[in-house]
């Protein structure tokens, strides 16, 4: 979801009353985010990277799972073993 971050549902269908920023953690907007020394990744609670990091632990694994019930799902920006992603 690209309003709360969190995994099975879309913005639309979020019942989070504010945003939550990708990049810090904090009630806003992404895009008007001014912080720049402070990460939070939503989904591993990690302070190592941000919520929208394609390292993150728990995207890959999101991946993993998605991929396994829907091979056709598999898109090249997922992070494979090849270099390039």
């Amino acid at each position: 979801c690209l309003k709360c971050q969190g995994w099975n549902h879309i913005a639309w269908e979020c019942l989070q009353e504010k945003d939550t920023c990708a990049t810090c953690g904090g009630n806003h907007r992404s895009s008007s985010c001014s912080t720049t020394n402070k990460t939070w990744c939503i989904s591993c609670a990690s302070l190592t990277h941000c919520s929208w990091d394609r390292g993150c632990s728990v995207f890959r694994t999101k991946c993993w799972e998605m991929e396994k019930c829907n091979p056709e799902a598999h898109l090249p920006y997922y992070p494979t073993k090849e270099a390039y992603t």
